[in-house]
């Protein structure tokens, strides 16, 4: 299925559920795109956004407007899963990725997940903080 706007369909599309993470967004967008463009992944992100009043919609809105960025505007906080799922239903890409919008996921991480499952065939690929290696800062 080729997007509404008739550009290319990208390579990934990566949900971002928000909910008063207006603080962190721009920091987390410039990371997704500065890791995937290096990579020559094309990307595109979707915010689902569930009524934060601080302005997280607003600025989502904004990178919208410069493109590559699809937002979807829900009444209420209506919960995790369910914005997974109604960011999952307006992608453009077959291959769907989440990342949490505090900056907990490293942006970065993107490229190898996708090309680990694309280059193996594979249907799933997580990154996970809990296997040896891994872990968290701060």
């Amino acid at each position: 299925m080729t997007p509404a706007n008739g550009a290319r369909r990208p390579d990934l599309a990566v949900v971002v559920p928000t909910f008063n993470e207006r603080d962190r967004l721009d920091a987390l967008l410039e990371g997704i795109f500065n890791a995937v463009d290096k990579h020559r992944i094309t990307a595109q992100v979707i915010v689902v956004d569930d009524n934060s009043d601080d302005g997280t919609g607003e600025r989502a809105e904004e990178w919208a407007a410069r493109g590559r960025v699809r937002v979807v505007h829900r009444s209420a906080k209506l919960g995790l899963g369910s914005a997974v799922m109604d960011g999952f239903a307006v992608a453009d890409s077959d291959i769907v990725g989440v990342m949490d919008a505090d900056l907990s996921h490293p942006p970065e991480l993107l490229p190898l997940l996708y090309t680990t499952l694309i280059g193996r065939e594979l249907d799933v690929v997580v990154a996970s903080r809990y296997i040896p290696g891994a872990g968290t800062r701060h």
